[in-house]
């Protein structure tokens, strides 16, 4: 019962914007592969569409026209 006083007792710290926007800064997580090609597996496969709400850019090495292929 003493943790639970003690949590609800913890709702009303008054925390700072500034505050928590450093705590959600720190306490981000690092996620290993494939977390971080995810954001960019779009690109690969939609060609500069968007497709469902997700944007993707057109990759730099894309061809530009059919004679830029093999």
């Amino acid at each position: 019962m003493k943790q639970l006083e003690q949590n609800l007792a913890a709702l009303d710290l008054p925390v700072s914007t500034d505050h928590i926007e450093r705590l959600d800064k720190l306490s981000e997580p690092r996620l290993d592969f494939p977390a971080q090609f995810m954001k960019i597996a779009p690109s690969f496969s939609n060609a500069g569409a968007t497709v469902n709400g997700i944007g993707s850019m057109l990759m730099p090495f894309a061809p530009k026209d059919l004679e830029d292929h093999y």
